[in-house]
């Protein structure tokens, strides 16, 4: 009996030990202390080394919860460790932080993206707490299958791939050795096979790839045969996806923001489409999509070019960040993005990028963004460091570089209309200018020399030349004694219709050109660090004011014939003002 008496004792002396010990354990987690958050985020993040390190291809595994799938039969949340396919889901969604319950939802995906089947790597997707993902593809794409199904590996350092089976064809792209690709068909002597390269027509030589097929397998066609349907790309469930990230409400110091991280297979094109944006999978990047911050692509590696179905698309280097615009519903991107933005490192500081399938050990240098006014930059380079500065161009703006340093600088300029780099020694200093035609973003980098740090002085200006912009426009020149015309580059785009008004000094008897007093010359720029050149004379007129439709884009110079001496002003009004 007081054998009994004394385990009772025992019993409830533990039990009241435990409780004292839980309490204040819980009231402690109750606060959502900062070293609660940490322990939280780290054991989640663990998990996707683990637990979560060995995925096929379409699925996703719980690395914390809580996470919730839908499918067609309804709702089901998804316990941590467990592993799901995600070809029959219509959406999964991470659960946002909670310290208090000790919950944060983050999901591995391991995504097909429209790779070969023996592709040894797949696109890997880590969902952060807070965010969804909802799979777009219609009926016919979810029940696609690709025509073809033979494969082929490169087996030379350097593919060209061209747009019709010959060697003076156009490139299209480059495949390197180990990369594999899908034939879908040949040239009756074998000697071409034209494989899968998305939206077009695509041949490579065939004795730079090795294939298991027999050769009798694969079709014959054409050689302006028409490529795989597009509906062919998108076969892998959230290859055509919507992502959906809540604004944070809760800070930790060490937890991720609600978005989407991606990186691609070291071999293999993959391509995606999130919230109607259309990208090759190239390069890691951060994902977001909130009323707050719009569609927002941060690229991490890069570059990465993004596009959307009305032909638009711009190329993001590493260290930058676009946002579009989204729908009400947050689901479509509604017009392009608003140009770059250097990449915000101390948001994505959290990012578990050491633990990725190929391991990032830091963000890349955030692009140093160039104001259209005047501007000075300056600082201290150590050997090797280099600099990447950008600018949201306008066609039609004139941008002045002058560089002055002791560091011996390399400036290189990178145009993304021409393919290369195009460096400029610049031994202590260097003045140029740059003209520009494209609406796309313009990168320049400064290299420091490798013998010795110093330091650099960079200033900017602009001019703006366009024939439209919404403040209005007017250059004037002042004539010395002996001139009897002057003029001005002015930039147009092609069918802007601008109505051109000349005042001042003119002539009225032009001794070389009798009634003309208002003359447009063509140009040709040949390179964007030069002003242009080759002038042609395209229209000349009778008038002091006349309207005029711009037929091509670039620039003009725009002269009037003028008194011996005196000042002349050419102004410019849009119709659409």
């Amino acid at each position: 009996m007081r054998f009994r008496w004394n385990l009772i004792l025992l019993v409830v002396g533990l039990l009241v030990s435990g409780i004292a010990l839980y309490l204040p354990y819980r009231n402690t987690h109750a606060q959502g202390s900062p070293e609660d958050c940490q322990a939280l985020v780290a054991q989640t993040t663990r998990q996707l080394n683990t637990t979560c390190a060995q995925l096929g291809r379409n699925q996703a595994c719980v690395a914390g919860g809580p996470v919730l799938v839908v499918d067609a039969g309804g709702e089901i949340e998804a316990l941590p460790g467990e592993q799901i396919d995600l070809n029959p889901l219509h959406s999964i969604s991470a659960g946002g932080l909670n310290v208090e319950a000790g919950e944060w939802g983050v999901l591995a995906l391991s995504e097909g993206a429209g790779l070969p089947a023996n592709t040894p790597e797949d696109v890997r997707m880590w969902l952060f707490g807070g965010a969804e993902l909802i799979d777009q593809r219609s009926e016919e794409q979810r029940n696609a299958h690709p025509t073809a199904t033979c494969y082929a590996t490169v087996i030379t350092e350097n593919l060209n791939v061209r747009a019709f089976p010959a060697t003076n064809s156009r490139i299209l792209g480059l495949l390197r050795a180990g990369d594999t690709v899908i034939i879908t068909g040949r040239l009756a002597d074998a000697t071409w096979w034209r494989i899968d390269y998305g939206d077009q027509p695509a041949w490579v030589f065939s004795g730079f790839v090795r294939t298991v097929c027999q050769i009798i397998e694969i079709p014959v066609v054409l050689r302006d045969a028409p490529a795989l349907p597009e509906t062919a790309w998108y076969r892998d469930p959230f290859q055509i996806a919507a992502l959906r990230s809540e604004i944070p409400t809760q800070t930790c110091s060490t937890a991720p923001p609600p978005g989407l991280l991606l990186q691609p297979p070291s071999t293999g094109r993959s391509r995606l489409t999130l919230n109607s944006v259309i990208f090759d999978l190239q390069a890691s990047l951060f994902v977001r999509a909130n009323a707050q911050d719009g569609l927002l692509f941060q690229a991490i590696e890069g570059p990465i070019t993004l596009s959307l179905p009305d032909g638009w698309s711009m190329e993001v280097p590493p260290g930058a960040q676009v946002r579009f615009p989204l729908s009400e519903d947050g689901l479509t991107a509604t017009a392009p993005a608003r140009g770059l933005e250097p990449l915000d490192v101390e948001e994505l500081a959290t990012l578990p990028l050491n633990r990725l399938p190929h391991p990032l050990e830091k963000l890349p240098r955030p692009l140093i963004e160039i104001p259209l006014e005047e501007h000075v930059f300056s600082d201290e380079l150590i050997p090797g460091d280099d600099l990447t500065f950008f600018f949201d161009n306008r066609g039609g703006i004139v941008h002045q570089f002058q560089l002055s340093s002791n560091a011996f600088p390399v400036l290189s300029v990178f145009d993304p209309d021409l393919p290369v780099l195009r460096p400029y020694i610049a031994l202590g200093q260097l003045n140029m200018p740059y003209w520009t035609i494209s609406d796309q973003p313009h990168l320049f980098q400064l290299a420091a020399g490798t013998s010795r740090s110093g330091t650099y002085r960079l200033s900017t200006s602009t001019q703006d030349l366009r024939l439209c912009r919404p403040e209005g426009n007017s250059q004037s020149a002042s004539l010395s004694g002996g001139e009897d015309h002057a003029g001005h580059f002015w930039f147009g785009h092609a069918g802007e219709v601008v109505t051109l008004t000349a005042t001042g000094d003119i002539s009225r008897s032009a001794s070389s050109y009798p009634g003309w007093r208002l003359r447009i010359f063509d140009t040709f720029l040949e390179t964007p660090t030069l002003p242009p050149i080759q002038y042609d004379l395209l229209e000349g007129y009778n008038a002091d004011s006349v309207t005029w439709t711009v037929p091509r884009t670039g620039y003009y110079w725009i002269e009037v014939w003028t008194a011996s001496r005196g000042t002349t002003t050419v102004t410019s009004a849009c119709a659409d003002q």
